[in-house]
């Protein structure tokens, strides 16, 4: 078996991803080139996004009669299309029931299935091919295309745009789909060759009767093992952004019960002599009336401007998964979240009270101290000129000087 460097670590890491589901309703889909698959690489995918609900593989390079090397543990194999060179494969977790999972008919770029009410296209066109007249399959909302185009357009950031880009935008517009592309997150390609960053994955979703696309978080990941390719986490459905705090046990002084504090440890402390042998009980003596009377407890997780109506519309979108819920309750968050800033920024005040203020914009990371060129001071200048004037010459220096004169 191939052996890869650092599998324990990149395991722990996860490529940047905390696979981990806000609601019952999401689907997280993982989207890679992994550009050959071979029996370390799918034991590192099995490993890392164990609890991921798809994997949309392109460049598996398997043929058709090979699909025994395929196999990714804790998922089940939907749908492939082999090739030597090419070839895409899509996986279910095994937690998902037959029932719910289905092959959706696709076409010469890509395959598709159904999970759910949920239609996902896996798609790879290779570099050297063009997009049919057709591009991609027809399909109704809710549906999702990932994968890799390997197709140029300036709109997901590429310098210029190619026939392939063209064909594509045009496709995109047709269809009513809504590409999912933010270039802050970078590329997804990195070419060894030339050392530079491009976009070959995208993401494309559908939009639904009142205009809206599909609700989607789409991440860019670390660089995967053996691939150029970056791994995409997608994110279908509400993507609360929580704040996550330590689950530390901490004391809580302000509740202790005093009282009970020092009974606890008058009853039990006559049964230690005070010698010196003895201090390791009278210690254990102080823990243990501390955990009877001192409440500990650790700081729970929130969510920023989260109140009483998004708790409400969160509770209706578990129970329907209504996309209409999670329409409004993103609406709300963002709202909510517009108003605290607009807040924050009236109550800069640095005329009675600056402390509050430069505390927030150091948070910002807009108060950051300037850099300080290394430049020499006038002091430093003085006690050099001093120093030099003062070195008492040598009698062989004395003797070469009356030489001289």
């Amino acid at each position: 078996m191939e052996k890869v460097p650092g599998l324990e670590k990149i395991m722990e890491v996860g490529f940047g991803f905390v696979l981990k589901t806000e609601s019952k309703n999401n689907i997280r889909i993982i989207q890679l080139n992994v550009e050959g698959l071979s029996r370390a690489k799918a034991e590192i995918i099995a490993q890392t996004f164990k609890d991921a609900d798809i994997i949309a593989l392109q460049e598996t390079h398997v043929p058709d009669d090979k699909t025994n090397r395929l196999k990714v543990n804790g998922f089940q194999l939907i749908n492939f299309s082999g090739h030597p060179k090419h070839g895409i494969a899509t996986y279910v977790n095994h937690k998902w029931p037959p029932r719910l999972v289905k092959c959706v008919e696709g076409n010469e770029h890509s395959i598709g299935i159904q999970i759910g009410d949920l239609s996902v296209f896996n798609v790879y066109k290779p570099p050297s091919e063009s997009w049919t007249t057709q591009v991609l399959p027809v399909s109704y909302h809710p549906s999702i295309f990932i994968g890799d185009f390997n197709s140029h357009s300036t709109d997901w950031g590429y310098s210029h745009t190619d026939e392939n880009g063209e064909k594509l935008s045009n496709w995109e517009s047709i269809n009513h789909m809504y590409l999912k592309f933010d270039a802050k997150q970078g590329g997804t390609f990195i070419s060894g060759r030339w050392s530079t960053s491009t976009s070959p994955d995208l993401c494309f979703v559908s939009m639904g009767p009142t205009g809206l696309p599909l609700s989607v978080n789409r991440r860019i990941g670390k660089q995967f093992p053996k691939s150029q390719h970056k791994t995409v986490a997608i994110d279908v459905g509400i993507n609360l952004p929580r704040v996550n705090n330590p689950e530390l046990q901490r004391w809580n002084i302000r509740k202790t019960n005093w009282s009970a504090y020092s009974k606890y440890i008058e009853d039990n402390i006559n049964r230690i002599e005070p010698l010196p042998e003895n201090y390791y009980r009278f210690v254990k003596l102080i823990k243990s009336a501390a955990c009877k009377s001192i409440p500990r407890s650790h700081r729970k997780n929130y969510i920023p401007c989260w109140n009483k109506e998004c708790e409400d519309l969160l509770k209706e979108y578990e129970v329907d998964g209504s996309e209409v819920s999670a329409n409004r309750l993103v609406r709300l968050l963002d709202e909510e979240r517009r108003k605290r800033w607009h807040t924050a920024m009236q109550d800069l005040d640095f005329a009675h009270s600056s402390r509050e203020s430069w505390a927030l914009l150091r948070k910002l990371g807009a108060a950051q101290p300037a850099h300080k060129e290394n430049c020499v001071r006038a002091n430093a200048v003085s006690s050099a000129l001093f120093k030099v004037s003062n070195i008492k010459p040598s009698k062989k220096e004395k003797n070469q000087d009356q030489k001289t004169l």
